[in-house]
């Protein structure tokens, strides 16, 4: 774990704690129940600069305080990965916060796509709209596809996931 003042996307590694991040809220996602009793609420966000992108989730009182194009400021955070993806995470501690910098129009100057490059870690790609099944999936035909698995073992493969999305 290491402990840095402030950084690009590119410079945080997972379990960095850092003083502050400055960067914009690329898409925001509509809130949704979560918890034991579905009696909460959480938002996810993605949150990038010029050198990336990572998942930010807002939880119940901060829910719904971002927009896309909103510039922000993470205040004493720590990185974390889901999925294979880089997340930027507020602390329990006093002093841990969201700060809008500037709010935005609804547009993102920074050019994103659900698949881009976590650039964080370095070592995935992730659509945040599919369920963690899904991009189990997604991470697994990667890693055959890059291997010398035969036709006929990928198209076993590809029926035995189809399979198992449609299950119930």
């Amino acid at each position: 774990m290491r402990n840095i003042e402030t950084g690009k996307m590119k410079d945080l590694k997972v379990g960095d704690n850092f003083e502050h991040w400055t960067g914009e809220v690329v898409e925001v996602e509509l809130a949704r129940p979560w918890g034991k009793e579905g009696n909460q609420q959480l938002q996810q966000t993605i949150v990038g600069d010029e050198t990336g992108f990572a998942k930010f989730t807002l939880f119940d009182d901060r829910v719904g305080m971002l927009n896309v194009g909103d510039s922000i400021r993470i205040l004493n955070g720590w990185t974390n990965q889901f999925n294979g993806q880089i997340t930027l995470n507020l602390t329990k501690k006093k002093g841990s916060d969201v700060v809008v910098i500037t709010k935005g129009n609804g547009t993102s100057k920074l050019k994103y796509t659900p698949q881009s490059e976590v650039k964080g870690n370095g070592t995935s790609t992730f659509d945040p709209k599919l369920s963690s099944r899904q991009t189990a999936v997604q991470a697994s035909a990667r890693v055959l596809a890059q291997s010398s698995t035969s036709a006929e073992e990928l198209l076993e493969y590809a029926e035995k996931i189809e399979a198992w999305l449609t299950r119930p």
